[in-house]
Formats: C-alpha cells, sequence, structure tokens
C-alpha cells in the first residue's frame, strides 16, 4: 500500500518494516 503506519517496524527498519507490512497487506484481501 501507498500509505504505511509508523510502528516499531519503523525505528527499527524501515526497509525490513515495509516488507512485512507488504506481506501481510498482500494476504489481505
Amino acid at each position: 500500500p501507498a500509505s504505511r503506519p509508523e510502528t516499531k517496524y519503523e525505528q527499527r527498519g524501515v526497509r525490513l518494516g515495509h516488507q512485512v507490512y507488504d506481506i501481510i497487506a498482500r494476504r489481505r484481501p
């Protein structure tokens, strides 16, 4: 998704967090 919520992933690693968030978002319908 274009907009990603700022979470713990943002603090630890933006790239890693975005990848994980994208995977979760893709699994959602």
